[in-house]
């Protein structure tokens, strides 16, 4: 479980993230206020609604199951119009765990998942009906600690970070194109902690903090995202 060493903080702009940024297409600091019960609204400019099932909150985050956890935004085609972007996520796993997940419910092969792989960190999967793709980074970060991982896709390849280093990255199927959320059609959700399709998947992991980018930020911007928040974690 989560510990609780930290009080419960919700303040509008935390540890100077600029919430007003306009290529912040989503903020979900699970540890806020602002974001108990359910429904709840993302703290970015879109003010996006999500519900929660089970997903016992605290002051670092949300503890998810592996039974039925989950936090779910229904959305047609959510950014759809992105070919490129960034997602972070503060993490803490001992195993495989999806952290954030776009996908078409009614079939299993179209969707993007960003999540950790339990032997080499941060994990990208891809799939529109096609060859499945998957990266992943070269640190493990499995390790029942908090880790900031992150993706960027520049349009034509993925890059995967985790903390404040960038990592080599692995493909462990297809090829590292780069496919984004423009790049994955017919998708009928957004969803933290699981991975809702033609079947759920849900694995025990914690999460504390979530963003997602509609450009590939640098590795200099994700460092100062690090060193921004990890007082919260670390």
């Amino acid at each position: 479980m989560i510990s609780t060493r930290h009080p419960f903080m919700a303040v509008t702009k935390p540890f100077g993230i600029d919430l007003n940024d306009p290529n912040l297409v989503l903020y979900l600091p699970l540890w806020s206020l602002k974001l108990s019960g359910s429904p709840f609204v993302s703290l970015d400019l879109n003010h996006h609604s999500f519900d929660v099932i089970g997903a016992i909150q605290s002051s670092e985050g949300r503890y998810f199951d592996a039974v039925d956890d989950k936090i779910t935004h229904t959305a047609s085609g959510w950014r759809s119009s992105d070919s490129s972007g960034t997602i972070i996520v503060w993490v803490k796993s001992t195993a495989t765990a999806y952290l954030f997940t776009s996908s078409d419910e009614a079939v299993p092969t179209k969707h993007l998942a960003f999540a950790i792989h339990p032997d080499k960190g941060g994990y990208l999967i891809q799939v529109n009906g096609d060859t499945e793709c998957q990266v992943v980074g070269n640190a493990d970060i499995a390790d029942n600690t908090w880790h900031m991982a992150a993706v960027t896709s520049s349009g034509t390849a993925w890059s995967i970070f985790h903390d404040n280093v960038q990592d080599t990255p692995e493909v462990l199927a297809g090829t590292n194109n780069g496919d984004w959320f423009a790049d994955t059609s017919n998708r009928d959700n957004v969803v933290v902690g699981a991975i809702v399709k033609s079947s759920e998947s849900h694995l025990e992991v914690n999460i504390g903090e979530v963003w997602v980018y509609s450009r590939a930020l640098s590795a200099v911007e994700i460092r100062n995202i690090y060193y921004k928040t990890k007082g919260r974690y670390l």
